[in-house]
């Protein structure tokens, strides 16, 4: 499977053979999506996987050569496993990155296993604020949800920049998956209740405020502009 940009390539050819990824066939009419125009504007693909909801790359056409790509791993709530987040665009004049691993738990509530589990970021999280001017996350509501280590910043559109950002993202992806990979257990019915209460609020939450909702409407109609960044959550 070929996707326009080459981060969300990777990011697929990363996670294919350990989460044993297959094609959600629901979602087949997504795989090409079209303007009220008739213009083929953007695709979402989404898959099926050992221990995960679901994992979804959506990439859409924001001008010639400039293509954002949204990519969400959705974990299996019966494991304490967070949502790996990769929103990167490629545009003339920027390059905008915003990425996390965003908990379903309280980090307070479990330090310990948090400390542990995220410490494989500190190191690039760390290098990568140096490097790249940040920005804070827009939105009250999603300060509640992010990491530690959220990361978000729009770079200058430098072949240097471009890679440092792409090995940022495969830095997270690789700590993704080695705690995905750990946590096998399933948690309990508690836990478990806790950890899909928190993902609701954030999902609900993340629809009730996407910045690109009355954007896509207007281009896709309502009815594929909600299925398409409903198939994200």
């Amino acid at each position: 499977m070929n996707f326009k940009n080459p981060l969300s390539q990777h990011i697929f050819a990363t996670v294919k053979e350990p989460l044993q990824l297959t094609i959600d066939e629901q979602y087949q009419d997504l795989h090409t999506i079209n303007t009220l125009k008739g213009d083929a504007i953007g695709s979402v693909h989404v898959f099926h996987g050992t221990r995960l909801e679901k994992m979804v790359i959506s990439e859409f056409i924001t001008g010639p050569g400039m293509v954002a790509s949204l990519v969400v791993i959705k974990p299996d709530y019966q494991y304490d496993v967070p949502r790996f987040g990769s929103d990167f665009s490629v545009m003339n004049d920027k390059l905008h990155l915003d990425l996390d691993l965003f908990p379903h738990k309280d980090l307070a509530a479990d330090g310990d296993y948090y400390e542990q589990a995220f410490a494989s970021l500190e190191k690039p999280y760390t290098s990568a604020c140096e490097q790249f001017t940040t920005m804070a996350p827009r939105g009250l509501w999603l300060r509640n949800y992010i990491s530690p280590y959220f990361f978000m910043t729009d770079a200058e559109p430098t072949d240097t920049a471009l890679e440092a950002l792409q090995a940022l993202t495969a830095d997270y992806l690789q700590s993704w998956l080695a705690i995905w990979a750990e946590q096998d257990k399933a948690v309990s019915d508690a836990t478990y209740q806790n950890i899909t209460q928190r993902a609701a609020h954030f999902e609900r939450l993340s629809m009730q405020h996407n910045p690109v909702k009355n954007l896509f409407s207007t281009i896709l109609g309502e009815e594929l502009a909600l299925r398409s960044l409903s198939a994200l959550y």
